[in-house]
């Protein structure tokens, strides 16, 4: 297509240059979807999330079509040209379902079917293996935080929460859902005492593992200096000269402190 322009008196000028424009008779239909991604071990009757996305070549809208592997299907509603669409599915009975998708845009052509995700359903969930002892201080004082540590497995893959028993009734705490591996919490006690640190881990579907093998926490309400440095000074000397001597240590709660000198069997302390 070209253009000209014309004025008020009726003068026109040349024609522009031209533009191409193409018009095809036929719709192309949308590329074919991605794999669906979402779980790929799972338990009877649980809804699982899986999502998939596809472009389409006249930049219509798509919708996806999932095939549960069951006999069921499911269709989404149109989303633009290239988003991700999430569908959700359980499926009755234990099994491996092959689970894929295809797209079908606005003018309603279709793409072929995706490359499918395999997943398999147990009728039997296993819990979590027992986290392994928690890490952390063995000695504190009343009122300061630690940090403590504890990891632990699930044999499905499945997501775990843990449970730490901070050594006293009531003392507990539930944590979020996160991804295998490890997790750090703080706690703090109140008074003094020895506590028995230990935790769980629970999975996403419910199941509980043992409680992990505790740590043994004291708690004091003033910890002694640790033990001082060898006395630093002369080591051979004359009767009556006087001889400096140096030591020090610190001490876990920050306190200040001073020094005893045992002078060796002369009967003399400082």
């Amino acid at each position: 297509m070209k253009a000209k322009a014309t004025d008020s008196n009726g003068e026109s000028s040349g024609w522009s240059s031209a533009l191409i424009v193409r018009i095809d008779s036929e719709n192309t239909p949308p590329n074919t979807p991605s794999t669906p991604n979402g779980e790929t071990n799972g338990v009877p009757g649980t809804l699982y999330a899986y999502v998939t996305s596809a472009t389409d070549p006249n930049g219509d809208q798509v919708k996806y079509t999932f095939d549960w592997g069951d006999g069921k299907t499911s269709e989404t509603t149109l989303v633009s040209s290239g988003s991700t669409k999430i569908d959700s599915h359980s499926w009755s009975s234990a099994g491996t379902y092959f689970v894929k998708a295809k797209a079908t845009d606005s003018n309603g052509e279709s793409s072929g079917w995706s490359s499918a995700l395999a997943v398999t359903i147990d009728s039997e969930c296993t819990p979590p293996n027992s986290p392994s002892t928690p890490y952390g201080e063995t000695d504190g004082a009343p009122g300061t935080l630690y940090a403590y540590t504890t990891s632990a497995t699930d044999p499905d893959g499945d997501e775990v929460k843990f449970t730490f028993d901070w050594g006293r009734r009531g003392k507990l705490l539930r944590l979020v859902l996160f991804l295998q591996g490890a997790k750090i919490v703080s706690h703090s006690w109140s008074s003094a005492g020895t506590y028995f640190v230990k935790a769980k881990a629970t999975d996403s579907n419910g199941e509980s593992s043992g409680w992990s093998s505790a740590l043994a926490v004291t708690i004091d309400t003033n910890t002694p200096p640790n033990s001082p440095s060898t006395p630093y000074g002369e080591t051979d000397g004359a009767p009556g000269t006087l001889y400096a001597y140096t030591t020090s240590a610190t001490d876990p709660d920050g306190d200040e402190v001073k020094f005893t000198f045992d002078w060796g069997g002369d009967g003399g302390n400082v």
